[in-house]
C-alpha cells in the first residue's frame, strides 16, 4: 500500500513543472530556481559547481571537498554529474541521463526534467 503511494506521488511530481524544493531524481533536487543539489554538490544555472550554494544545501564538510576538488589540476568546471547519474553541459546548458557518449561520439538522451530546473531561462 505504501509502495504504491510513493509510486503514485512519484508520477503526481514527474508530471508537475519544476519549482523551488522539488525532488528532481534518485538522489537530486532544486533548492531554489536554478540550482541543482545532490548529496555531495550544488550547481546553479550561471556559475556552475558553486561552493557557496553546497555550504547552504549540504553543509560545510561538502563545501570544503567541493574547494578542494576544484583545485585539481584535473578540475573541468564545464560539465559535471550528479549522484543520480544526471550530467550537466554548462557550455551546451542542457544535463543528460547520464555522461557517457554513444558509437559516433553522440550524447545520451536529453534531461528535460533537470535541465529546465538548472536552466529556467533557456
Amino acid at each position: 500500500m505504501v509502495a504504491a503511494g510513493l509510486f503514485a506521488l512519484t508520477m503526481l511530481l514527474a508530471a508537475r513543472p519544476v519549482s523551488a524544493t522539488e525532488l528532481l531524481g534518485k538522489d537530486t533536487y532544486s533548492p531554489v530556481p536554478g540550482t541543482i543539489c545532490d548529496t555531495y554538490i550544488c550547481a546553479t544555472g550561471t556559475g556552475g559547481l558553486s561552493v557557496e550554494m553546497t555550504d547552504k544545501y549540504v553543509g560545510p564538510a561538502a563545501a570544503a571537498q567541493l574547494q578542494r576538488d576544484m583545485k585539481s589540476e584535473h578540475f573541468s568546471g564545464t560539465s559535471f554529474t550528479f549522484a543520480d547519474g544526471v550530467n550537466c553541459d554548462m557550455t551546451l546548458r542542457q544535463c543528460y541521463v547520464d555522461r557517457y557518449f554513444t558509437v559516433g561520439d553522440g550524447r545520451s538522451a536529453v534531461d528535460e526534467t533537470h535541465s529546465n530546473a538548472l536552466f529556467p531561462s533557456r
